[in-house]
């Protein structure tokens, strides 16, 4: 009986310190980003904020990366500062390393994007080292198109695998998107053609039935 409980219990012991090398090992390879908005142009504030809270959500999601949020950069009072002595300042602060930053222009229905990942550390005195940067154009009308390009961008930048449930569904919603507007189109041309077949039949057109005028009677 003893020898049962002495053999378990080491069993146990061992499962135990493999789970916390495991969760160690995960806790190392797991890095904090802070996300922010380098610019915007031809989108509203309230748009701009809820694309960098997309931004943050859509890095939660990724098991690597844990975002910064709002209330850690409000506890070392960042002001929104972007020049390099103040991104610096803000890394040593909150002991963070790496930087995304996004911007993003919209003139009519063209959209385009730039995402930088750059790191700051104490190995490098603080200075801004890019690792990556990507960037997108696209002309739609529909928004989640331009959110597609956004998430792709975000992963392209990072080097993530996008999560290939997520990626499925995105690429179904965009094929969704291209059937509506190719349907749009269909109906638009059918309704321009009856209008113009409309048009064409409402000239001096002679009815089969009468005798044209100037025909000599039988």
């Amino acid at each position: 009986m003893y020898y049962l409980f002495k053999k378990n219990y080491t069993y146990f012991i061992v499962l135990l310190t493999y789970l916390s090398f495991v969760n160690l090992s995960l806790a190392q390879e797991s890095r904090k980003f802070i996300v922010l908005n380098e610019g915007v142009i031809g989108i509203s504030k309230i748009e701009s904020e809820a694309l960098n809270n997309f931004v943050l959500e859509e890095l939660a999601l990724i098991d690597s990366i844990i975002p910064v949020n709002k209330s850690e950069l409000a506890s070392a009072k960042y002001a929104g500062c972007l020049d390099d002595e103040c991104l610096s300042f803000l890394s040593s602060q909150i002991k963070v390393e790496n930087f995304l930053l996004w911007s993003l222009e919209k003139k009519n229905e063209k959209y385009k994007g730039v995402f930088t990942h750059f790191i700051i550390s104490k190995e490098n005195d603080y200075k801004k080292v890019k690792v990556k940067s990507s960037s997108f154009s696209i002309t739609t009308s529909v928004a989640d198109e331009m959110i597609l390009s956004f998430k792709m961008n975000i992963w392209k930048t990072l080097d993530i695998e996008p999560p290939k449930d997520k990626f499925s569904e995105l690429i179904k919603q965009k094929n969704k998107n291209k059937q509506k507007l190719i349907l749009s189109a269909a109906v638009a041309l059918l309704l321009i053609s009856s209008l113009l077949g409309g048009q064409s039949s409402s000239g001096n057109e002679i009815d089969p039935f009468e005798t044209p005028p100037g025909w000599p009677n039988s």
